[in-house]
């Protein structure tokens, strides 16, 4: 015959279900890991994510400002040939020089008179 188990005293019986009870604290453990740790996670992002944001702003802005004394130096220098360029005395050379042009001589100007300009209205002055 098989052999049958042993009744249960209260002794025994308590400590089933304080068994019951520590394994369910376990799983209530894990719930309250699985959601606290996504929200330190989130905690821990939303500190680092305004530093890394800086850092990142902080890199930009300086090559920004290399970008900005390279770009001056360059308009500095396309003034000066601009200076050069429009100099009355190059024209002034090239126009002899490659032209062959020469200074007026005074009976080749003409004068000649402008009409009265008008003003917005198209009356006279």
């Amino acid at each position: 015959m098989p052999e049958r188990a042993a009744p249960r005293g209260r002794a025994e019986g308590r400590q089933l279900k304080a068994f019951h009870f520590l394994r369910r604290r376990r799983q209530d453990g894990r719930w309250y890991v699985l959601v606290c740790v996504p929200f330190l996670a989130a905690a821990a992002v939303s500190l680092a994510w305004p530093r890394l944001h800086d850092l990142r702003l902080r890199y930009e802005y300086r090559s920004l400002r290399v970008q900005q004394t390279e770009l001056l130096r360059e308009n500095r220098r396309l003034r000066l040939i601009r200076a050069r360029l429009q100099s009355l005395r190059r024209i002034e050379a090239i126009a002899r020089e490659r032209l062959g042009l020469s200074d007026p001589k005074p009976g080749q100007i003409i004068w000649v008179r402008a009409q009265k300009r008008a003003n917005y209205n198209g009356v006279g002055r």
